[in-house]
């Protein structure tokens, strides 16, 4: 969810659902959610003149393989993603000599996204996955909590007061929205 906040902002309105899918354990603690968060079109954004509906879901009842990581569809174009990301595996099977490999965060050629165009209908074009890095990531953390900014701080108390109210309201389907 914090991607999708970071990349649209604030939504309008949210819509979640929150299930323990299994029936495992206590019935009020989930296993699976989908959220929704409603945007309006916006004049500012021409790209974006119809409404926006950015969905983050998991379930773990799920036996796809790779798992489906990103699906985005718009009006000219589609793009699908699949898998995890390869820093972790490549951690487990070379330990901390991972972060100095070259290899280190690049993915395989059959895990990258593949887009499709509307001009290009048939068309599979594949998208290169950025070269991850947990190490940049590390240090970028450690920069900003050096510098402590506000900013960051209130982003941070938004996403917990939006999580917060996702768990109040599961119970009425209402939605969540704001003025």
């Amino acid at each position: 969810m914090d991607q999708l906040l970071t990349l649209f902002g604030a939504p309008q309105r949210i819509t979640a659902r929150l299930l323990n899918s299994r029936l495992i354990g206590l019935p009020s603690v989930p296993d699976s959610f989908q959220i929704q968060l409603h945007y309006p079109p916006s004049s500012s954004t021409p790209s974006r003149s119809l409404p926006l509906i950015a969905t983050a879901q998991s379930s773990s009842l799920s036996l796809i393989t790779p798992q489906q990581r990103f699906l985005i569809k718009g009006t000219k174009a589609s793009f699908i993603k699949h898998g995890l990301d390869v820093q972790e595996d490549q951690l487990k099977k070379f330990g901390k000599d991972a972060v100095g490999r070259n290899d280190f965060g690049v993915e395989v050629e059959e895990s990258w996204g593949k887009l499709y165009r509307v001009e290009n209908p048939g068309e599979v074009e594949r998208v290169k996955s950025e070269q991850g890095s947990y190490r940049s990531w590390f240090e970028n953390v450690a920069e900003v909590s050096s510098l402590f900014s506000l900013s960051l701080l209130a982003f941070s108390f938004f996403e917990l007061q939006l999580i917060e109210w996702i768990f109040e309201d599961r119970q009425s389907r209402r939605g969540i929205g704001r003025n």
